[in-house]
């Protein structure tokens, strides 16, 4: 299975990301556990929701790379780079 570059770096950014909101949720499950309040666990389902958005990201890239060339990468990889963005920028508030 061979697929392009743009869609191996949309694959690559969206695995970043999951990294990223692995590390967020990971805090947030602390935090739940220390204040237990409705705000903490909003947060939690939130990076819960946004993990498994971009772990499914990267089986829609593999899928796609298969069928679709570069021109319907190009748009997938400026929305992924600036949600990788956004969700580092979150990361480092959350360090804070």
């Amino acid at each position: 299975m061979i697929i392009g570059s743009l869609w191996f770096f949309d694959t690559l950014l969206a695995f970043v990301s999951s990294l990223i909101l692995f590390y967020v949720l990971s805090f947030y499950i602390r935090s739940n556990r220390l204040l237990s309040s409705r705000f903490t666990m909003a947060l939690l389902l939130f990076s819960a929701l946004l993990l498994i958005q971009n772990v499914a990201a990267i089986g829609v890239y593999m899928l796609l790379s298969q069928k679709y060339a570069a021109d319907v990468a190009l748009p997938l990889t400026f929305l992924q780079t600036i949600e990788t963005f956004g969700i580092g920028t979150l990361a480092w508030l959350v360090r804070q």
